[in-house]
């Protein structure tokens, strides 16, 4: 599980600034800002109209978390950025693995 620090706290995320800079892929949208701490932040938002089912929803919340934090654990992720993940199409389904290619192309 994603440790709390690297968390993005609710009252962070609606100060986020969606015109910041954003990577854009073919399933997420990934806006970045800078920020005071030593280490990254994430959150991720997932449309209710874009997954129906919340136990979907939260399994693909639960599958990129897990991405991020092998990314922390590796240190692949070292910058003092918050990242705020939309997902902008149905990446329902896709693998672990292959999720894990679309954040390794586009984060890390």
């Amino acid at each position: 599980m994603l440790a709390r620090k690297f968390c993005l706290s609710r009252s962070d995320r609606l100060k986020f600034d969606r015109g910041s800079e954003s990577d854009r892929g073919n399933f997420f949208k990934i806006y970045s800002r800078a920020n005071s701490l030593n280490h990254a932040r994430f959150a991720v938002q997932i449309k209710k109209n874009l997954i129906k089912k919340s136990v979907d929803r939260n399994k693909l919340k639960r599958k990129i978390k897990q991405i991020l934090e092998l990314g922390i654990k590796k240190n692949t992720i070292t910058s003092n950025r918050d990242y705020l993940i939309l997902a902008k199409n149905n990446p329902i389904g896709l693998s672990f693995s292959q999720l894990k290619e679309i954040f390794t192309n586009e984060l890390f």
